[in-house]
């Protein structure tokens, strides 16, 4: 019986050389114009023949062929691009300003500027957070390790994407979603953060991105996030955390290795349009700011450092900033207790909370407080915000709200009456109503009135 290789039509060898010849002056290389003729063989061609007779078929196609390779390759479209841009006269300068960044330009550097009335009609910089965070630039938070760094952020994070207030207290002005770039801890930040959205009764959001395994060694990195950032329409905040592993293999203490991580976070906020805040760790002596050279807090939009008082106590504190005044300052305690906390702003305190001074509005405070620990049964034990809110209940509507919670808050940790009522991990023990009279005499004989 005569096999299929025999009874196919003629020509198909023919056939071969032609494709192989046309694959060459398409400007395919020998190699390629033999792999993709290997690939019809297999594929496409309706009587496929030995492999070899392909090879023999390319072989002879770029041995024997008579046109130059690449005669009917399309042309480069960069050379049609730049024919066209040459053709065409390029408009003068705008103003002086422009004219030196075009000569910048064409000798490959990425120049911008503006003259004095053209800087002056560009809008003014717009705050993330007001008197803190810039919302485009670059702003770094530090401060010693394990001591509130992360929760801080994390928590500016989760207000960006929910559109609430940061830490309960300042206002964000700008939502959207957040690349939170975890490259130490990426699996707690996600329990954080669940923890937080059970806490304020919120879902946990597709809007907030954890990525890790970045690191800003080279320039590649900061073109590999344009690209990647490009799909993300509302991108209203970067989180790098932290510094040390964002930069591993350069030096922190030399100016130039900073410098270089620096200039990589500034260009990220401007390709991205956002702000961007690097979590960095304090030096020895937080009084002398981050650790190691001083040229990233330098380069920095505002440097905010965060330290943990004895008393517990989260202190974020505004170092340096570019436009306005330094010197912002929040305070803010653990609302919730456990492996992971949520902490909320409070209002200041005096040194010593047993010379607080009542004023004339915490007489419904404290009789609400009052009215919210004696509703419990046999010191039954809730959550400190829980108390808080189930105190908001019994107070008068006019009180009502987030100055009430802080009021409360403020209240239940400045007089001794009440913060005899704390328990060790931070629940409060609601009082059993025949211990209601102790309280109000305890409260009446240390301030010298009653509510």
């Amino acid at each position: 019986m005569a096999s299929a290789a025999a009874n196919q039509p003629s020509g198909e060898d023919a056939l071969r050389f032609t494709l192989a010849c046309k694959l060459r002056d398409l400007g395919f290389d020998e190699a390629a114009a033999r792999e993709r003729l290997h690939r019809w063989n297999e594929k496409e061609a309706r009587y496929p023949r030995d492999p070899a007779e392909i090879d023999k078929a390319v072989t002879n196609a770029f041995r024997y062929a008579r046109d130059e390779p690449g005669n009917r390759a399309p042309p480069d479209p960069r050379d049609v691009f730049a024919e066209r841009i040459v053709s065409e006269p390029e408009p003068e300068p705008a103003s002086p300003a422009q004219a030196v960044v075009r000569v910048l330009r064409e000798r490959g550097f990425p120049a911008f500027g503006w003259t004095a009335p053209e800087a002056a009609a560009l809008p003014e910089p717009a705050w993330l957070v007001k008197g803190a965070i810039m919302e485009e630039g670059f702003t770094l938070l530090y401060g010693p390790p394990k001591k509130g760094k992360s929760y801080a952020v994390l928590d500016l994070a989760l207000s960006v994407v929910h559109g609430t207030r940061w830490l309960g207290e300042h206002e964000v002005r700008r939502s959207g979603t957040v690349l939170y770039l975890a490259l130490e801890g990426h699996h707690e930040i996600m329990q954080r953060a669940a923890v937080w959205c059970r806490h304020y009764n919120v879902p946990l959001s597709e809007k907030l991105l954890v990525i890790g395994g970045v690191r800003f060694v080279d320039d590649a990195i900061v073109d590999a996030m344009r690209d990647a950032i490009a799909c993300l329409d509302d991108l209203a905040l970067i989180i790098v955390d932290t510094v040390a592993r964002a930069m591993v293999g350069l030096d922190e203490n030399v100016a130039r290795d900073q410098s270089i991580v620096a200039d990589r976070f500034d260009r990220l906020a401007q390709d991205a349009g956002c702000a961007v805040v690097a979590v960095h760790h304090a030096g020895k002596d937080i009084d002398r700011g981050a650790r190691g050279s001083n040229a990233l807090p330098a380069a920095a939009t505002s440097s905010i450092s965060v330290t943990m008082r004895e008393d517990d106590v989260l202190v974020l504190k505004v170092e340096e900033i570019r436009r306005g005044r330094p010197g912002l300052t929040v305070k803010a305690r653990a609302l919730t207790y456990g492996d992971y906390a949520v902490w909320q702003a409070i209002a200041d305190m005096p040194a010593d909370p047993t010379g607080l001074e009542i004023g004339p509005n915490d007489g419904p405070v404290i009789e609400a407080m009052l009215s919210a620990l004696c509703s419990g049964v046999d010191c039954e034990m809730i959550s400190r915000s829980g108390f808080i809110a189930r105190a908001e209940g019994h107070a008068p509507p006019k009180l009502r709200g987030r100055d009430f919670r802080l009021d409360v808050s403020r209240l239940l940790d400045t007089i001794p009456a009440f913060r005899e009522c704390l328990s060790g991990d931070g629940r409060v023990a609601l009082l059993r109503p025949e211990d209601r009279d102790r309280v109000r005499e305890r409260v009446e004989k240390e301030h010298g009135r009653g509510p």
